[in-house]
């Protein structure tokens, strides 16, 4: 009696939608029929509860394992490659700037030649004079202007309106920025002292390409390393599953269950296979083409965001089963935005204001996904986790932000979207 009303009374509480009738069981029901089971000495039931919780701290650390693989594959493909080749382009300006220096600036210290606008000065005060003279009267901003020559190196200045400042760079065969101050003397030591310390930024330069050249080795190493639980986890499923039946714990009625594991991918790699064939049409580019550029829509900064997917037997998007599955595997506060008939868009929350932040991760998808009948017509959902609390949000205002105006059809707003749009085109014409 006790254990039938639980049945009733779980139903209720929960944040499922009211309904005239309850089901006859509920999840937490079991609680009851496990003490009860256990009060008539069922020696299963203890070794259920304890292979349940096993079982859900072993698939939480194979997730937290196939994130850090594809976190692991993003890094070996992308990230390392391009801060090795900046960095030894950065080596490669550095030693080019040390030669230019020692080339031009004179042995002895006393000596000085600058020229700032059409003068040329061979006293520092004048000179350091002449820069500050020669910025304020500067009426550009944000715009580099050249404004002489110093030890080989062209020198321009910029207003920074941000910081209300001046900002002067040396420039060779890359650049070497310093502030400009209102110290006529002080200006001049800052560009000695730039040029005096290029020869400890190329070491540290050098050092650094060590660092992530031998994190590239590494990550090749430690992306090849299987879960290290996997057979214990197939033994402890296969254990639960035998005493599911053993025990008739499994057999829900008519409940909808899930087919299958659910299926967790990047957003950049949801992208790559979802958005493929409509990018390389759009863009008349090649599918290695459209790969690299899709892939590289999403910053570092952005991993965390993730498509949470499951197969369901012909039940809704919104399916309780499915937002339990999600705030489980989910750690924090995050919102969930649904971007197919079977997959949420998962991105954690930021201190970054929530129109500015949804439309900029929605801006990535295509026309084809953001006015698809899935995303208008399912709900979207914001959890707390302090709370643990799943509601609904309205994400088709977000949506209709991303419309241009006076058009039909659902427009790329990410910067750097439009960026990759241009390099496809210069791909194209190559």
């Amino acid at each position: 009696m006790i254990e039938n009303k639980q049945k009733f009374i779980s139903q209720i509480m929960t944040s499922k939608s009211p309904v005239r009738s309850c089901e006859d069981v509920d999840e937490a029901a079991l609680t009851y029929a496990e003490v009860k089971a256990l009060a008539t000495g069922n020696p299963y039931i203890k070794e259920k509860m304890d292979l349940d919780i096993q079982v859900s701290k072993l698939k939480l650390m194979k997730a937290n394992h196939t994130s850090q693989i594809y976190r692991l594959e993003d890094n070996i493909a992308k990230h390392y490659p391009k801060q090795i080749e900046t960095l030894k382009e950065r080596i490669r300006g550095f030693e080019a700037d040390i030669e230019t220096a020692h080339k031009y600036m004179p042995e002895d210290k006393e000596s000085f030649v600058m020229k700032v606008g059409s003068r040329t000065y061979y006293d520092k005060k004048e000179a350091g004079t002449a820069l500050i003279v020669l910025c304020k009267q500067m009426n550009t901003m944000g715009q580099t202007v050249p404004i002489g020559e110093y030890a080989g190196f062209a020198m321009k200045v910029t207003f920074d309106s941000f910081n209300r400042k001046f900002v002067m760079s040396l420039k060779g065969e890359i650049s070497h920025n310093l502030e400009i101050g209102s110290d006529a003397l002080g200006n001049i030591t800052r560009i000695n002292n730039v040029l005096e310390n290029m020869d400890k930024e190329l070491s540290e330069a050098r050092t650094k390409l060590e660092n992530v050249s031998h994190q590239l080795e590494t990550a090749k190493i430690e992306v090849q390393k299987p879960f290290p639980a996997e057979q214990e986890l197939k033994e402890k499923m296969e254990r639960l599953a035998a005493l599911d039946a053993l025990l008739n714990m499994d057999e829900k009625g008519e409940d909808v269950v899930l087919d299958e594991e659910p299926k967790v991918m990047p957003l950049g790699e949801w992208m790559v296979e979802h958005l493929m064939p409509e990018f390389m049409e759009e863009n008349e580019i090649t599918e290695e083409r459209a790969r690299e550029l899709l892939a590289d829509m999403v910053s570092e900064e952005e991993d965390e965001i993730v498509c949470f997917s499951t197969e369901l037997n012909g039940a809704s998007l919104d399916d309780e089963e499915m937002l339990k599955q999600m705030a489980e595997y989910m750690d924090g506060d995050y919102y969930a935005i649904p971007i197919s008939e079977s997959d949420y868009l998962i991105a954690p929350k930021t201190e970054q204001d929530t129109v500015v932040y949804l439309q900029a991760v929605l801006g990535r998808l295509g026309s084809s996904i953001l006015t698809s009948e899935a995303v208008t017509t399912h709900a979207a959902y914001e959890y707390d986790s302090s709370l643990q609390t799943m509601k609904p949000f309205n994400h088709v205002g977000i949506l209709q932000g991303l419309m241009a105006v006076g058009e039909e059809k659902m427009t790329y707003q990410s910067k750097m979207q439009e960026t990759f749009r241009e390099e496809a085109k210069k791909e194209k014409r190559h």
